[in-house]
């Protein structure tokens, strides 16, 4: 026993020093730091620093290629980092001025803050050489979704050795609860483009559970409670012209003034509400052109609006979206509320596990079926209804609830569902949800009842990953407020993996494995599913390769398809200016067709996407699709869908930016339903539109905005037929828009 002693407590003493490495210890500063890039400061001398970083991309746990430290530091009112980035070849660093949220391609510094250190999600805050900014809410896995925007501010700076990151984070920006001792999660993450890795601090271990479980914690001394007010006004101004009768003429509908008003109150530190009449939700930028034929289910378009964006981490519900197998794909997507004319909204937590969101919202310009005789009633509001809870358990886990209704022109459609997460161990974790809808028929008054439910496992640890899954969803199944591209299926769902790492420098490692699905058609009682075999290469410069290979049937109108799909995609930062994918699949398909009998197809898919950008300010994106369906049997070329888009962007300050887009698509198509199609006429439709667009985005919320739009279609005017006929070579300019908008983000 006297010969073990000593080497147990030398062994707890290395222990207890490793825990000691990675335990972060705030400065507090009674005076700010100047927000230029330059860490010559006072408190960044008296902070401690930290640059105990490991990789985990490619591989983890290796010392990365370049050295990071980091400093924090605080006062009443703000969370202050500092980033030193060091970089053997500075010359290489690739940094731009660009817009928010456009910094993710570069070499970028950034941190994470959970505020509530729950491990339900997290803020990441991220900024290159040039200090542009972006920003993004992370789940428990730390996947990240940077549609949501908050207020803060960063400065950068390239060095001799590297670049420098300062940050400052109001307290205002972020959710905690405020006290004599606030403990917070924190960690930092590094990206090195041309070495296709990213490194972070604490260490990220894959076996260890999930990202915000090996956060720091880290405690912060007297964080007093800034109750936040903000008002944020807008106002649009816009003049739309449309053709008719040959003539560009005033479209009434979607010209003259708005104004609309949001606010923002703190209701208690962990508690926000959200108050908005007639918002301002005009998009900058239209959605990009996605291929819109030939469409088993209507095209998914990201949420853009930032008042539905808030807090929306808090309405994702488990074995949902990103599992395989799910048919739900959003129980809450807020594009479904097309035109509010008010909202409310309230999230945030009730003390220290209880996490709570709502949303009550009236929807002027619903959408409605075509085929419904009372149209008048149809078009009358709708009413949106939202209402989620969870219960934080420990760690990552918690139980949940969420109720959600839409009742418009006499009908309704309300579900009821709960679900949970558990992790089992470092490397496992379960996940699961059951849902109850009741809906009613505005027309018929006919009501339905159906169900949903979801369960999954999934294992994760550096060289292995699977996931299987059991998903049922009812015949009829109906969720208004969210997304869900087919129901009536049971659903068996696999993936499993394999990595190879690499001492290679040209190839850093190999991902090979499979993944599916298997199912019932609940319509028809009959069986389909795919099978899919995927190989990846990753190399430096950011550069990946992957090959799939897939055979699998699928069920329509009765019948069974063939869905087989080989495929290629390449993504690559050839070089600092030059970013390239390319995408190339040949796949089995039917032809979605309710009128007629479908029948079996293969589509051929090119994609291209380049972005060029030649210095730190002018960048220029060319993205080119192009689909075509050939018919199986006749081998008639049913559809070819072109579509090419160009954005060309001038960013004259970090601030101030001037943009242009050129969008040009065209489809031709067969009237594969005359009764000889090899005879029949080739329909050639034709669009091209253009915006310009000069900003001014101070942070978000803050902007200025002047754009131009116009809409050509190849058609000309018949005075005689009275009439727009097609045109092969013209182009008829059929809808011009001039728009002012301004906004200001006004904080107490």
């Amino acid at each position: 026993m006297y010969r073990k002693t000593p080497f147990l407590i030398w062994g707890l003493a290395c222990i207890s020093l490793a825990l000691a490495q990675t335990e972060i210890i705030p400065y507090r500063t009674d005076t700010p730091p100047l927000l230029d890039g330059q860490l010559d400061d006072e408190l960044w001398h008296q902070a401690l620093s930290y640059d105990d970083f490991e990789t985990f991309q490619p591989d983890f746990n290796l010392p990365p290629s370049e050295r990071t430290v980091v400093w924090v530091a605080y006062d009443d009112e703000n969370l202050y980092f500092a980033i030193q980035a060091l970089d053997s070849e500075p010359n290489k660093i690739k940094s731009a001025v660009t817009k928010w949220d456009n910094v993710f391609q570069d070499d970028w510094v950034g941190v994470g803050i959970d505020g509530f250190n729950d491990q339900q999600s997290a803020y990441g805050f991220v900024a290159n050489a040039h200090g542009s900014q972006g920003d993004l809410m992370l789940n428990t896995q730390g996947d990240g979704d940077a549609s949501e925007d908050f207020i803060w501010d960063a400065a950068g700076a390239l060095t001799k050795d590297g670049f420098c990151v300062e940050m400052q984070i109001p307290l205002q920006s972020i959710r905690f609860a405020a006290g004599s001792e606030v403990v917070m999660g924190l960690f930092f993450f590094r990206q090195l483009s041309r070495r296709s890795e990213m490194s972070a601090f604490p260490p990220i271990y894959p076996d260890k559970g999930s990202l915000l479980a090996q956060a720091s914690r880290v405690v912060f001394k007297d964080l007093r409670y800034h109750r936040t007010y903000e008002i944020l006004p807008s106002f649009t101004q816009t003049d739309t012209r449309e053709s008719q009768d040959g003539k560009l003429k005033i479209y009434k509908d979607e010209s003259g003034s708005d104004v609309g008003l949001t606010g923002k109150i703190g209701v208690t530190p962990t508690l926000t509400l959200d108050l908005t009449v007639n918002p301002d939700f005009s998009q900058i930028e239209s959605d990009a052109s996605q291929v819109e034929v030939n469409l088993r289910a209507p095209n998914f378009y990201p949420e853009k609006r930032p008042f539905f964006l808030e807090g929306s981490k808090g309405l994702e519900v488990a074995a949902t979206g990103y599992y395989l197998g799910s048919s739900i794909n959003r129980v809450v997507h807020t594009r479904m509320i097309a035109d509010p004319s008010i909202g409310i909204k309230m999230t945030g937590k009730l003390g220290h596990s209880n996490a709570v969101g709502a949303i009550l919202a009236r929807d002027e310009s619903p959408r409605y079926d075509e085929d419904y005789e009372d149209q008048e009633e149809l078009q009358k509001a709708a009413n949106f209804g939202i209402l989620r809870y969870k219960r934080l358990l420990k760690g990552e886990n918690y139980v949940g609830a969420i109720l959600t209704d839409r009742e418009h022109a006499g009908g309704y459609n309300r579900v009821v569902g709960l679900d949970a997460r558990w992790r089992l161990s470092g490397t496992m974790r379960l996940e699961g949800n059951a849902f109850y809808g009741l809906s009613r028929d505005p027309e018929s008054g006919e009501e339905t009842q159906a169900h949903n439910v979801d369960l999954a496992w999934a294992y994760g640890d550096r060289k292995y990953n699977a996931d299987f899954g059991i998903h049922r969803i009812s015949r009829d199944f109906r969720l208004d407020t969210g997304y869900i591209p087919r129901d009536g299926t049971t659903t068996f769902s696999f993936t499993g993996s394999r990595t190879f790492y690499l001492q290679s420098k040209l190839l850093q490692k190999i991902d090979m494995g499979m993944y599916g699905w298997v199912q019932q058609d609940l319509y028809y009682d009959l069986n389909d599913g795919r099978q899919n075999l995927f190989l990846r290469f990753w190399m430096p410069r950011s550069t990946n390769l992957e090959f799939d290979y897939a055979i699998g049937r699928e069920i329509y109108q009765g019948k069974s398809f063939g869905r087989g799909e080989r495929s290629l995609d390449l993504h690559s930062q050839l070089f600092k200016s030059l970013f390239l994918s390319i995408r190339l699949e040949w796949e089995e398909s039917p032809y979605y067709d309710d009128e007629e009998n479908p029948f079996q197809g293969d589509v051929t898919e090119q994609f291209g996407y380049l972005i060029f950008q030649p210095t730190e300010s002018f960048s220029s994106e060319v993205m080119g699709i192009r689909e075509v369906f050939t018919s199986r049997d006749e081998e008639w070329e049913i559809y070819d869908y072109q579509i090419l888009r160009n954005k060309t962007t001038y960013q004259l300050s970090k601030y101030v930016f001037l943009r242009a887009i050129v969008d040009y698509t065209e489809v031709k198509y067969r009237d594969y339903h005359l009764k000889y199609p090899e005879e029949g006429v080739i329909n050639d439709e034709k669009g091209l539109t253009g915006e310009l667009l000069l900003g001014f985005t101070y942070f978000p919320g803050t902007v200025l905005y002047l754009g131009y739009g116009t809409v050509r279609e190849n058609l000309v005017y018949d005075i005689v037929e009275e009439d727009y006929l097609y045109s092969p070579d013209k182009y008829t300019e059929m809808k011009r828009g001039l728009f002012f908008k301004a906004s200001y983000n006004w904080r107490l």
